[in-house]
């Protein structure tokens, strides 16, 4: 290229350099240039002065919401709560809005995007109603042109200012399905296809009611409330397909009705498929009608094993200060091996010397987080124990604390392979089923704990310098 061709390209750069300038800051006193001078768009005005705000959402809707003593609410189409941390933070962004230039009239508003054609934001404060218009962006440096209804002149602002109040209808809405206190929930009803459940808060925690009357799951229950709190809606349904949603929650997939001491109403939550749709219809508080993507209901418990009692150690390892363990010979019937360990001095010490304490300590450790994957049966007769092992036990494991006091105490059966091994409390007439794998930590009979514990695999030091805590 000729030097006189790169001086041509050159001084053309200029002058598109010039002219970009020229747009953004035309005739502005050099004391009013970008970032200084700043000033508010509405000085009169704070955030708690804001009340109520309409706005379009970036989804192409019109949406109203009042600031009310419990919060902001959306009126009109759809109505419900607001997300008040949204509309509050609206407020005050619209009330601080810093006006950083401004371009001198006379100007034609629609060369900056801010004409009478464009729908304005409008909220009202202090009992007059305000207008603001956002335009295009600025050729250059990140801002946006604004007009308000008290300006004659174009502005710009911040364009992350800006965007702050430019969110999708979901952005603006309160997502929760359900608002409750999990700690005033004093009584669960749990419906689904084919059964339910009943669940008391007691003075001792958690018990099923109904269909039947034990001990809760506290922690399935509890996880529970902490899931339907957190449920959000990923839309709402339109007006036209109410009648069809309803008709479809009065028979539902799953719901829930929770009672509490707080002086409100139950809440009532309801799920079941939308036809035709990928998506789930959900009835919640107040009545509205949602719309739910699968992966929220999908892992919500709708069995009875869910909700009940299936801890099968349930004690603080650092309580444990003795285990028992009576194990079945198949070579004398009657005749079992017994086998003890205490807890003294900061370490598990085995009758028998020959026993790895570690093997011990490890064994505590897996019965006191042992729970079950499920329940074979609540009540079986002799014939039906005996052949699942349980009448008179493969294994039978007492875990004590302090003065003797029992932690637990549990009866093994037989293990069968690719479906648990059977266990049952004694005392209990229910069989439960417990993961396989737990023969890693146990023996299954006294064969095993010859093979197994009492002469530990080559390689394994045998170490009496452990704690209960691992």
């Amino acid at each position: 290229m000729s030097r006189r061709a790169s001086a041509f390209l050159f001084l053309v750069a200029l002058v598109l350099a010039a002219l970009v300038y020229r747009l953004e800051f035309q005739t502005l006193p050099e004391d009013d240039a970008l970032g200084s001078g700043q000033e508010d768009l509405f000085p009169e005005l704070e955030a708690r002065d804001v009340e109520w705000i309409e706005l379009t959402t970036t989804d192409g809707d019109r949406l109203r919401a009042d600031r009310t003593p419990q919060g902001w609410f959306i009126v009109g189409p759809n109505p419900g709560p607001a997300d008040s941390v949204a509309f509050e933070a609206a407020g005050s962004q619209l009330t601080s809005l810093l006006v950083e230039g401004r371009v001198p009239a006379p100007v034609r508003a629609e060369d900056f995007g801010v004409d009478d054609s464009v729908v304005p934001l409008r909220f009202g404060a202090k009992g007059r109603t305000h207008e603001l218009r956002f335009g295009k962006a600025t050729p250059v440096g990140g801002h946006t042109y604004v007009r308000s209804d008290s300006q004659s002149d174009v502005a710009w602002v911040a364009t992350w200012r800006a965007n702050a109040l430019r969110k999708k209808e979901l952005g603006w809405r309160d997502r929760r399905v359900l608002d409750f206190d999990r700690t005033a929930v004093q009584k669960i009803r749990v419906q689904w296809s084919g059964g339910g459940a009943t669940i008391l808060r007691q003075r001792d925690g958690w018990r099923l009611t109904d269909p039947l009357s034990e001990r809760a799951d506290a922690s399935g229950v509890e996880g529970l409330l902490t899931q339907l709190s957190f449920v959000e809606a990923d839309g709402w349904v339109d007006e036209r397909a109410r009648v069809d949603v309803e008709a479809a929650l009065k028979d539902p997939f799953l719901a829930f009705e929770l009672e509490t001491d707080d002086g409100e109403p139950s809440r009532w939550f309801a799920i079941a498929p939308r036809k035709g749709e990928p998506e789930w219809v959900a009835s919640g508080q107040g009545g509205r009608l949602f719309l739910l993507s699968t992966d929220r209901v999908s892992d919500l418990p709708r069995r009875l094993f869910d909700f009940r009692h299936k801890a099968l150690g349930e004690f603080d390892l650092t309580a444990a200060r003795g285990i028992q363990w009576v194990l079945a010979s198949a070579e004398a019937a009657g005749q079992g091996t017994r086998f003890e360990a205490d807890w003294r001095d900061g370490r598990w010490r085995p009758r028998d010397e020959r026993v790895d304490p570690v093997k011990i300590r490890r064994a505590v450790e897996a019965i006191s987080s042992l729970q079950a994957l499920g329940i074979v049966a609540d009540g079986l007769g002799a014939q039906e124990r005996e052949a699942l092992g349980l009448e008179t036990g493969n294994l039978r494991v007492r875990v004590t604390g302090e003065g003797g006091r029992i932690l637990t105490e549990l009866v093994f059966g037989r293990v069968e392979v690719g479906q648990g091994w059977w266990v049952s409390p004694v005392g209990s007439p229910t069989v439960y089923r417990v993961d396989e794998a737990l023969v890693e930590f146990l023996p299954v009979d006294a064969a095993d704990f010859q093979a197994r514990f009492v002469t530990p695999p080559a390689g394994e030091s045998i170490s009496n310098d452990v704690s209960p805590e691992g």
